[in-house]
């Protein structure tokens, strides 16, 4: 069929564009949410506390409605879900043009932008898996350096609007800006692979709902990292919404005040590719890469004010602080799957980011409350980094529990990206160099089932490709391999095949999210349809 020969070509590329300006948007309207904390603070003059509650209640859906989301995408398409987005942010911004007070922009601006944004975030990055295989690490490298630009170049263009029309004339136009993820959402068109996932997921669903189990409570390591999570996540919330308006006190332009965004994103998209080198076999443990990430970024908040009434220290920060957070954000699955193990990691990840949207929410008005109070804008980033050291120890903490949990995995061995020609170049984008292999003693593929189960942010899905390629002419009980042909191929086949030098670059291993989480072996029982 079409849709068939469009994977990797034709049709594949305009997807790709029409996802890389999906996340050019993403990353504009984001993290560009202090730059209109000032503004509305300088339109509306309220208080700190319902101002920030506002920036807040925005940012956070962007974690909120990853749930709400991936039930989109899987009752119908992405292509659903990314006009849905451009219809919130058109609807949400648009209204907030004749918003008479906060109130009102609360719902229009936090909310219903808020979930545009979500959707459009998480649509984009999918829609990439369903559409490419071979050139995958081209199209995820687009992906990322749309949502990339988009962070350098938010801040100052929204700010260069509200200077030419007003903060209610840069909403307006910013709701045409938003709407145009509805003509981008159009032209992702869904695949045949997307469509048969979608009936996967349909007759699979009971299967999908044991993995969301509530006993990654029982784990103490785990429950460490949320509590972690949350301790940075509101300091973090902090930073976006505060930080210009504290460099405007200090006698910046509202212009430079927004050019401390870009410095973060700068930071930001800096260390998620650094990170991502480091982790994985004969790499730094997430657990101490995330204590280190979190101590500096502490330590740097709490000495912020000693060189912060200067532009130039301001400046120094935001770059710094953007390198170590955007490091905590790559390291959330690869320390959620090292901390629960591969059966639990959707539930692990949904619970992390669900706290991370209810520590946004809190963060933002938590700091309006206080200057409100009296306390300076030093005092408060004071307190912000004490929170993220505090975060720094639990996550530590984490170390001694960890191993000693009955949810965690049993044996599981790793297969190193960086030694394999498959998905080159896209691992390192999406932050994780990782394979995961359970260690089964013996395990078989039949060819009624010779695709692999492949972790992704919705679950469990089945691969469309198969490291154990489909020989013609073989039986239908005939265990396939391409690894001369074994008929029991072990995790450690598996690796060594993975690596061989003479691999032929056009084997990929294909998933429907934006990296491969999980390569899982299937059992006897689990080979029969």
């Amino acid at each position: 069929t079409r849709k068939m020969r469009d994977i990797d070509q034709g049709w594949a590329w305009v997807v790709m564009m029409a996802a890389f300006c999906t996340q050019f948007i993403t990353g504009v309207l984001s993290y560009s949410v202090g730059v209109f904390h000032n503004a509305l603070l300088n339109e509306f003059k309220e208080d700190l506390t319902f101002t920030s509650l506002v920036g807040s209640v925005y940012t956070s859906l962007l974690c909120l409605t990853g749930p709400f989301v991936s039930f989109v995408i899987n009752k119908w398409s992405c292509r659903v879900a990314a006009i849905t987005s451009g219809c919130c942010l058109f609807t949400g911004f648009s209204l907030s043009f004749f918003a008479p007070n906060l109130i009102v922009l609360l719902v229009t601006y936090g909310v219903i932008a808020g979930i545009g944004l979500g959707f459009s975030a998480i649509s984009a990055v999918i829609v990439v898996g369903y559409s490419f295989e071979k050139y995958r690490g081209i199209a995820v490298g687009v992906n990322v350096a749309g949502a990339g630009l988009g962070m350098f170049a938010g801040g100052p263009f929204i700010q260069y609007l509200i200077d030419q029309y007003s903060l209610r004339g840069a909403m307006l136009v910013l709701g045409a800006f938003g709407g145009q993820a509805i003509v981008f959402g159009a032209l992702m068109r869904p695949t045949e692979i997307e469509m048969s996932y979608k009936t996967t997921n349909e007759k699979s669903d009971s299967k999908k709902k044991s993995h969301f189990q509530c006993s990654v409570f029982r784990n103490k390591a785990f429950l460490c990292i949320l509590v972690a999570s949350f301790f940075w996540n509101v300091p973090y919330n902090i930073l976006f919404i505060h930080l210009p308006r504290f460099s405007v006190e200090y006698g910046a332009t509202d212009m430079q005040a927004a050019f401390l965004i870009t410095m973060i994103g700068l930071g930001s998209t800096l260390n998620r590719f650094l990170a991502g080198l480091v982790l994985g076999p004969g790499g730094i443990d997430p657990l101490l890469l995330n204590f280190g990430f979190l101590g500096i970024f502490g330590l740097t908040t709490v000495t912020f004010p000693l060189y912060s009434a200067k532009y130039i220290g301001q400046s120094i920060y935001s770059f710094v602080t953007g390198i170590y957070s955007g490091g905590l954000i790559v390291l959330i699955n690869p320390l959620c799957c090292e901390i629960v193990g591969i059966s639990q990691l959707s539930s692990a990840v949904g619970f992390y980011f669900t706290l991370a949207g209810i520590a946004c929410i809190l963060g933002g008005p938590l700091a309006g409350a206080l200057i409100d109070l009296g306390v300076s804008y030093e005092g408060v980033f004071f307190l912000s980094g004490i929170l993220c050291i505090i975060g720094a120890f639990v996550s530590l903490c984490a170390s001694f529990w960890h191993g000693k949990s009955d949810t965690k995995e049993k044996a599981t061995s790793f297969v190193d990206f960086k030694e394999s020609r498959f998905l080159s170049g896209s691992a390192y984008l999406s932050g994780s160099f990782t394979v995961i292999v359970e260690d089964d003693k013996r395990t078989h593929l039949r060819k009624s089932r010779d695709s692999i189960m492949s972790k992704t942010p919705n679950g469990y899905s089945e691969s469309v490709e198969s490291l154990f390629m489909d020989r013609n002419g073989l039986p239908d009980n005939h265990y396939l391999s391409p690894i001369r042909a074994l008929d029991n191929p072990t995790p450690g086949t598996i690796k060594k095949w993975l690596t061989r030098p003479e691999r032929s670059s056009d084997q990929s291993l294909s998933c429907s999210g934006l990296q491969v989480q999980e390569i899982r072996l299937l059992s006897d029982e689990e080979s029969v349809n």
